[in-house]
């Protein structure tokens, strides 16, 4: 093993450490607050100084990575010891619940498809068996890609975007494994959705719209950490804005899609249990659901507009820069723009809807 580095501290020097330390330990039990998925990981980038995506176990870790300067290794290992201690999140949630949650809150509430009765039917011809059989098996593809996620972000910044980039590659080939799985869901769902809610949606395709926008949220911590780290070169800013700007107009598209069937979903929730008038509430654990979600994918929505607003600006702000000679242009004798442009659009390609524009567009 190479030597480990020595370094002479002060003794104000070691106080002032030993204090960052303690304080940022007493603030990671608050970890425990658990009230959704979401929050969990927004209060993990935090630490991260990525922008805060939602106020929801996310955002937890989002917030706290976000410090500055980042907390130490020893607290990031601790929020993940929290996190995943004998395979229980929080030392009292299974992996199902936290997954059957994230997915709930944000594509699917009230989903037939977390029925936990379907888990006691054993029947291998009944439909509801074979809809639990395919959920158990979405679960086990997703659950170590999803706690992989929670564990990159617990590094420090330059080591996230390098471990994020290798990581969404795994999560475009979890996406097309999830088409299976769902293909086989949707087979069975008219048995089911019948009796309750017969308006369900069957083009719907909520597990492969969840795993969609987990990869595209990666993409866009990718591409914001690339400006905070410097990856980007001065001349470089005015195409990588309007491309971040095209990649949070395509999320706001797809929240926008997802927000009008789970308002579609809730009006035949509220024919089933007869309610005429829509200002009456649903039973509370329905109402409750779909109040959260609603709320939540309003939440991404006006992000995603923010986002693409502010990116569109700051892109015709370095534009008008370069044009007026503010932002010169470095000598690049071993490289073009179309090859430097084609690297770092490679990540994008895997969706290639949300961010259509070519090396050509972007210098005129």
């Amino acid at each position: 093993m190479p030597p480990r580095p020595m370094v002479s501290l002060g003794f104000k020097e070691c106080i002032i450490h030993f204090r960052r330390l303690f304080e940022d330990a007493h603030e990671v039990i608050d970890i425990l607050q658990y009230e959704d998925p979401q929050s969990l990981l927004v209060c993990f980038l935090a630490y991260l100084s990525l922008p805060i995506k939602t106020d929801l176990l996310q955002n937890f870790i989002l917030l706290f990575q976000q410090k500055k300067p980042q907390p130490l290794a020893f607290i990031r290992t601790m929020i993940q010891s929290l996190l995943f201690k004998d395979m229980v999140v929080l030392g009292r949630f299974s992996i199902r619940q936290l997954l059957d949650h994230d997915v709930c809150l944000s594509v699917l509430p009230c989903g037939p498809h977390f029925n936990q009765s379907f888990d006691y039917v054993e029947a291998p011809d009944d439909p509801r068996h074979k809809i639990a059989h395919a959920m158990e098996e979405f679960r086990q593809r997703v659950a170590e890609s999803y706690l992989d996620l929670l564990c990159v972000l617990c590094q420090n910044r330059c080591r996230v975007r390098r471990l994020l980039c290798h990581h969404v590659q795994s999560w475009n080939a979890l996406e097309q494994e999830v088409v299976d799985i769902e293909s086989c869901i949707k087979q069975q769902l008219p048995a089911i959705t019948h009796r309750e809610w017969p308006d369900e949606e069957l083009e719907y395709r909520p597990l492969q719209s969840w795993v969609r926008f987990f990869k595209l949220r990666q993409l866009e911590w990718i591409v914001q950490l690339g400006f905070e780290l410097r990856i980007y070169q001065p001349d470089e800013l005015a195409r990588m804005y309007n491309c971040f700007a095209g990649l949070a107009t395509f999320c706001k598209l797809e929240w926008e899609r997802v927000q009008s069937i789970t308002a579609c979903r809730e009006h035949s929730a509220r024919k089933f249990v007869r309610l005429p008038d829509d200002d009456e509430n649903l039973p509370t654990p329905i109402d409750e659901d779909f109040t959260r979600s609603r709320q939540y994918q309003q939440l991404m929505i006006l992000n995603a507009a923010f986002t693409s607003s502010l990116s569109e600006g700051l892109g015709l702000l370095y534009l008008a820069l370069m044009r007026l000679g503010f932002v010169k242009k470095p000598p690049q004798p071993y490289g073009t723009d179309a090859l430097r442009y084609e690297l770092r659009m490679r990540l994008l390609n895997s969706e290639p809807q949300s961010c259509h524009l070519t090396n050509s567009s972007t210098r005129r």
